[in-house]
């Protein structure tokens, strides 16, 4: 599951053609996480919002629930500091990096989805 949370969130470039412009909450969520991530990346990835707006859309078309995990997801994540935020794309330490109830929440509830891997 390396990895697999902030891929998933941020480019599941694959299940975001499936999504549309995203509603006011997804936006919100979306833009907290990727403040959090320009904060603690340096930068900004392209398109951050909009692809994190359609993770979350693509998500609630599987399930409300797996549409809650994600929301949950990127709360949680959102509310690190840099180095908890770091600790948490390595998922180091393996059995208990932050988030990581939230990242088994959101592979039991959303499979794929959160399998994705981030390549950029």
């Amino acid at each position: 599951m390396k990895g697999s949370a902030r891929a998933a969130i941020v480019l599941a470039a694959g299940l975001v053609v499936l999504a549309g412009c995203g509603d006011s909450s997804s936006s919100n969520d979306c833009e907290a996480f990727c403040d959090k991530e320009a904060e603690c990346e340096g930068s900004l990835p392209a398109g951050c919002v909009p692809l994190c707006d359609g993770v979350v859309e693509a998500a609630a078309q599987i399930s409300s629930a797996c549409g809650d995990a994600v929301s949950s997801l990127l709360s949680c994540a959102s509310g690190l500091t840099c180095v908890e935020y770091e600790a948490w794309e390595n998922e180091e330490p393996p059995d208990s990096y932050p988030c990581r109830a939230e990242d088994i929440q959101c592979q039991d509830e959303c499979g794929e989805l959160c399998d994705a891997e981030l390549d950029s």
